[in-house]
């Protein structure tokens, strides 16, 4: 009997053990049951408490294509043309210009010349031609043009029959003309034949 009631204990106690790991483990389950809901919940609390919203499920937004606005043709600055220079103010320009003042005289001189054939040179204030008047009759014999405009000029009194007449006074004077046109006539001057010969007359 005593190893009998020693069997049934054994095995009573036998199957204490196994009911108490039974509930220890019922335990733990339920623990980690009760740890993965209390995790759960607080995941969908942060879940529902974040501060960015949602990401939108709708349709993307196409950009609207910018209009580009017409080339503007940059404009070229016009090349300056070259100002033509005035040519020289010519003896013609000049009287085109309107010069309606007289050349004056500045000195007559006169000189014998070659087989004593007298010649008469001027001076003028500005560039002339001019020519001789004389006679021993007043102004009867004349000489032609200078040549050129120029402010001295120089004629020879041209032969009288051939010749001047001796002792016989002569009447002389110069008329000058400028590029317009204007005349200036030099005093009269009476002179001695046999003084036609370096006499100078200042004005």
């Amino acid at each position: 009997m005593g190893d009998h009631g020693g069997a049934v204990a054994d095995a009573v106690a036998i199957m204490n053990m196994k009911d108490f790991y039974r509930v220890k483990e019922a335990k733990m389950k339920l623990s980690q049951l009760v740890v993965l809901v209390l995790t759960a919940a607080v995941l969908l609390g942060s879940l529902s408490c974040s501060p960015y919203p949602a990401a939108s499920t709708g349709p993307t937004p196409t950009a609207t294509p910018q209009a580009t606005p017409p080339a503007t043709a940059t404009p070229v600055p016009a090349t300056p043309q070259a100002t033509p220079t005035a040519a020289p103010a010519t003896p013609q320009a000049t009287a085109a210009a309107g010069d309606t003042t007289p050349p004056a005289f500045i000195w007559v001189k006169i000189e014998n010349g070659f087989w004593d054939v007298p010649i008469v040179f001027w001076m003028t204030n500005e560039p002339t031609t001019g020519r001789i008047e004389y006679g021993s009759n007043r102004f009867e014999l004349m000489s032609g043009w200078s040549e050129g405009l120029t402010t001295s000029n120089g004629v020879s009194m041209p032969l009288e029959g051939g010749g001047l007449i001796v002792m016989t006074n002569y009447f002389l004077r110069v008329r000058i003309k400028d590029a317009a046109g204007n005349e200036t006539l030099s005093r009269e001057m009476i002179i001695p034949y046999q003084e036609l010969d370096n006499i100078t007359f200042t004005y």
